[in-house]
This record gives C-alpha cells, structure tokens and sequence, in this order.
C-alpha cells in the first residue's frame, strides 16, 4: 500500500575528493523519482555517492510534513570502479551515464554546493549562465571559494553552477563580502585551457 512517509538518505557517502585506486566520479541519470532509491543501492553495496538535497514541507491530513527532495531532479553523483559501476547498473535505478572529462572541475563544482548545504544556506533553482562575472567570497563559510554574478550591478545573487549538466542554483550575497575577478567567458577560457593541459599529462602519465 503507498504510503507518505518521507524517505531520509544521506546526501553523502564517502568523500568529495578526487578518485584514487581505480574509483572515478560519474554521472548518473536517473529513473524519475530514483535518485533515492539509487543511494541506498549504492550505500549497501558500499559505493561512495554525493546526492544533495533540499528540505521542504508537505501537508498531510492536516499535518505538516519536512522532506527531502534531491537538488538536481535526476542526477545522481557516484565515486566507484568500473566494477561497482556494473553493480549501479543492475540496480536497475539508472539510465545512462554522463561522461566525465575533468574530474577535478565536476569534484570542485559540487564541493561548492555541499559547503553551502552544511552552511544551512538557502538555495534555489536558476538558470545556466553563459555569462556573467567571476566573484569570490572573501569571508564567511564560502571563503576562498568562486560563483558568478550576471553583472557588477547585481552583487547580491551569486550563481553555483556544475557545468557538466549545465544546471545552477543561485544564493543570496552580501555585495561586501564579495570580489570580482574577471568576466566569466574570460575564466571559462582560462580555466578550459588549464583543465586540457591537465587532462594531457595525465594522459601521458
């Protein structure tokens, strides 16, 4: 019989660090509504995973209900081998997997986005931006780390975006506690530069 009773996972398991031994991030793309049901596949089959969540409330008969729903509807973030990769497969949780080319980049993206998850910072969804303005936060639980704003004149949102997906929420920003670097497309094409010049030595090593 269905029943409404929140389902609790933990966002993550294991750590947001790059893989060693073999382990690689990917990707998943779920079945609808199976981000959850994949976490817990995963966590018994000990397959370290990242899947952030937001809160949000429900009535019930009268009753107000806190659940947790994935931040990125149909993504799931998963750290294994290519043995265990087979093991999410026969889940039967997934769809297909997106290809990962920078793992440093994909691992950084969603480091952001798990330290304003423990900060209890409000999120919400926003569009994908092409362009903008590179800031950094020079204080607070985000120091040291970067977003982007759309222009100098709107300080106060700041865009946390995972680029492999194209998808970005947006938090709310003192204007003082921020400092702008460079324009976005200019970041962007530096910081694709590195991450090839990267990707090629570890090719050849």
């Amino acid at each position: 019989m269905a029943t409404n009773k929140p389902v609790y996972v933990d966002e993550l398991y294991g750590e947001l660090e790059i893989g060693q031994n073999g382990e690689k991030w990917f990707v998943i793309y779920t079945k609808p509504q199976h981000e959850k049901q994949l976490a817990i596949w995963a966590k018994t089959n000990n397959i370290y995973y990242y899947l952030p969540q937001v809160e949000k409330e429900h009535v019930y008969q009268h009753k107000k209900v806190i659940f947790t729903k994935p931040l990125f509807p149909g993504y799931f973030f998963a750290k294994c081998t290519l043995k265990e990769k087979d093991k999410l497969i026969v889940s039967g949780h997934c769809v297909y997997f997106l290809k990962v080319d920078i793992e440093k980049e994909l691992v950084e993206d969603l480091k952001r986005i798990s330290l304003v998850r423990n900060a209890h910072i409000e999120m919400k969804d926003h569009v994908y931006l092409e362009k903008g303005m590179v800031v950094c936060f020079k204080e607070g639980p985000l120091k040291g780390q970067q977003g982007i704003v759309q222009d100098s004149t709107n300080l106060n949102k700041v865009v946390l975006q995972v680029k492999i997906m194209k998808r970005a929420v947006a938090i709310e920003a003192n204007p003082e506690t921020l400092e702008i670097l460079s324009n976005y497309d200019e970041y962007q094409n530096e910081n694709d530069l590195q991450n090839n010049e990267s990707q090629e030595i570890q090719e050849i090593t």
